[in-house]
């Protein structure tokens, strides 16, 4: 499961139903976008490396503290201070600290309820301090449906404080509590939209729904359902099969992930310095002006693609173009986004196009010019392995121990106007 999250983003204490603990769990994504709530994200424990996925809106460790509901601190739990929202244990409600003073190891405070009333209340000088000081709290069972995972909490009917760490996804999803005295309460959450299918009852409705796929072959693939993940297993012909099959089961409601172990086992095998030179060709015949320091290998019929894209889209648009080769197993893409360009790059880039554009060999070229960490990137077409060559001298000539990456295409003149520009 973890292949197809590669990104690292951070660790936390989740309960695992394996080891029945709470434990360390490192949290992956498939890209590192952390802005729309329904992104997945996959924690895995570091300790048996069972895995769950979750949205990263069920996570309170990735969402803002600006955006958090109404939350309180407990008394007796904590540093209080003015201006805080207060429960007292027996209470029927918070209220707000309007007034401390402290005298010796004792507190005194005057808390304001939105009534109007007002009520006083005492309590030794708590020895904590730090972040553990400030904590507030959701109260339960009333805040439930707004608790989210990492959640600090306090059970008004037990009198104990605990923490959200972790979901139960079935008919009704489940959150998991550790309370302060090392026991564990599962409390049933309110009807979500996020709500999956019992194992047996999806597998079976992602099978009927699988009778409708010319590609799929249930002598060759099987499929598991585990609390919305759908393992996929066997073999098919082409890379293309095994897309469509994912993507179809990943589009069915109460699918939150599929995990694909399907090997892809060609019917005719291809080299891979062919695969190499017809991927080359393909994307090189597209018009990718943003695209730069595109590398393609290719071992064991294994594609990786490296380079520099301006936009995250663009992964997925180049990995749909190189999907239909025939021959290919398995697609990498290594590419990676560029973000903002630093002033010496930007000095380098102006060097460079200002040095080609000057060049009359290369009247007719349509190049485009970009620094990344320091490495100028030529792309776009020439006429002639003499402009190619010229392109790359004058490059390299713009200024001081210029390292330079020649990527241009050789193509037959006229087939549209020239240009010589740097990519912004």
């Amino acid at each position: 499961m973890r292949e197809l999250f590669e990104h690292f983003i951070r660790e936390e204490g989740l309960f695992c139903k394996s080891c029945s603990a709470v434990s360390a769990h490192a949290f992956y994504g498939k890209n590192l976008n952390l802005s729309d709530p329904n992104h997945k994200l996959i924690s895995t424990c570091n300790s048996c490396g069972d895995s769950q996925v979750y949205f990263l809106k069920d996570l309170r460790f990735f969402t803002p503290e600006a955006s958090q509901e109404f939350s309180c601190k407990i008394a007796g739990h904590g540093r209080l201070t003015l201006d805080d929202w207060v429960y007292v244990p027996g209470d029927s409600r918070p209220g707000k600290v309007k007034s401390r003073i402290r005298s010796g190891n004792q507190e005194v405070f005057t808390l304001s309820y939105e009534d109007g009333t007002e009520r006083s209340l005492q309590q030794d000088t708590p020895n904590i301090a730090g972040k553990e000081a400030m904590i507030k709290y959701k109260l339960l069972p009333f805040q439930l449906s707004s608790t989210l995972v990492g959640d600090h909490v306090y059970h008004v009917n037990r009198n104990k404080t605990g923490q959200a760490v972790g979901l139960i996804r079935g008919p009704e999803d489940k959150l998991i509590l550790a309370l302060e005295d090392e026991s564990f309460l599962i409390m049933t959450l309110p009807e979500s939209n996020n709500q999956i299918l019992g194992n047996r009852p999806l597998k079976e409705f992602i099978s009927t729904a699988l009778e409708s796929v010319p590609s799929f072959n249930s002598d060759s693939i099987s499929l598991e359902v585990s609390n919305g993940i759908v393992y996929l297993n066997g073999k098919c012909r082409h890379l293309m099969e095994r897309e469509t099959l994912v993507r179809f089961i990943e589009s069915m409601d109460s699918v939150l992930v599929v995990i694909s172990k399907i090997k892809v086992a060609p019917k005719t095998k291809v080299s891979d310095s062919i695969l190499q030179k017809n991927i080359q060709e393909l994307l090189y015949n597209q018009n990718y002006t943003q695209l730069m320091g595109l590398r393609i290998s290719v071992e064991k019929a294994i594609v990786e693609v490296s380079g520099y894209i301006s936009e995250e889209e663009q992964k997925q648009q180049i990995y749909d173009l190189i999907i239909p080769v025939h021959g290919i197993v398995e697609i990498k893409m290594m590419l990676k986004k560029r973000s903002s360009i630093p002033f010496a790059d930007q000095e380098k880039n102006r060097l460079v196009v200002n040095a080609l554009k000057k060049n009359g060999a290369l009247a007719s070229a349509r190049i485009s010019v970009q620094c990344v960490n320091g490495i100028i990137y030529l792309e776009g077409e020439v006429h002639s392995n003499l402009q190619k060559s010229t392109a790359s001298f004058a490059a390299m000539w713009a200024g001081k121990n210029l390292n330079v990456v020649n990527n241009l295409k050789i193509v037959k003149s006229g087939n549209s106007d020239s240009f010589i520009h740097m990519v912004e």
